[in-house]
């Protein structure tokens, strides 16, 4: 692993990545995470995924090159031809390891698995080359919040050394409520105060209060009805515990109540 003063400090990032169709479609959101990729160079990235569900353990892909998944139907054909076969960093992942066994945990590697749409299609966006080692952590959906954001204070040294570390998931991710027949619906004014409480929240530091999410939000029940979209939150959140900035890289919504909201701490 490339020491800590070798490469420059990374930000840590959460993307919400919202529907599959993103990835062929154009627009603000596209182009925002574009941007951020051009300006924001890593030499790895680590992505906690809402879609790796591993209850009360940890994950690791360790795998040297990662295939693509599309995992979903019903979309467009071209949707399932594009690609996002980019290398793994078995070193990487060994030293994710480390870290996690220095904070207790004992992570279970894996190389069997391909990246799933909800890393692909916003690296995609971000990284169109493919040419950056990722690794994949899987979320253990078991766990509380604040467990989760102790998971991410024993990731931050990755930044040091150059890895970018990625959460994907959604803020406010219902879709029962959605209207998928209209990507440009006026959204539904509980998803929207959600939303805004959430970024204050983030902005002013109000860890606890995210914490309790579920009593301190307003509609969170409508918001976060399921905890997986919303669980890697907490792990950007611990990741970035000591950094002074929040930036916003996109804010919006689609389909009425997926709020599209993408920020990073640097």
């Amino acid at each position: 692993m490339t020491s800590p003063e070798s490469a420059a400090s990374m930000p840590v990032v959460f993307i919400s990545h919202g529907s599959p169709m993103v990835a062929i479609q154009r627009g603000p959101y596209q182009d925002s995470l574009a941007e951020f990729g051009r300006k924001v160079h890593p030499r790895a990235i680590v992505a906690i995924l809402a879609h790796w569900d591993s209850s009360t353990a940890i994950g690791i892909n360790e795998a040297a090159r990662h295939s693509t998944m599309h995992d979903f139907a019903g979309f467009p054909p071209a949707l399932y031809e594009l690609t996002y076969n980019a290398p793994g960093s078995p070193e990487v992942a060994k030293y994710i390891a480390s870290l996690l066994r220095e904070g207790k945990w004992e992570p279970g590697i894996t190389t069997g698995r391909g990246l799933d749409h909800g890393v692909w299609i916003p690296l995609r966006l971000m990284y169109p080359g493919a040419d950056i080692p990722v690794v994949e952590l899987s979320i253990p959906l078991q766990f509380s919040p604040e467990e989760l954001y102790r998971i991410g204070e024993a990731l931050a040294p990755l930044r040091r050394g150059g890895v970018l570390i990625l959460g994907s998931g959604g803020v406010v991710h219902n879709l029962r409520l959605a209207d998928f027949g209209d990507v440009h619906q006026a959204v539904a004014p509980w998803a929207a105060e959600f939303d805004a409480w959430f970024r204050d929240a983030v902005e002013q530091k109000k860890f606890a209060d995210l914490f309790r999410f579920q009593e301190t939000a307003p509609h969170a029940r409508l918001a976060v009805p399921t905890f997986e979209h919303f669980a890697p939150v907490f792990v950007v959140l611990g990741a970035g515990s000591t950094v002074s900035r929040v930036s916003t890289i996109y804010e919006g919504f689609e389909h009425a109540n997926i709020s599209m909201r993408s920020f990073a701490m640097a």
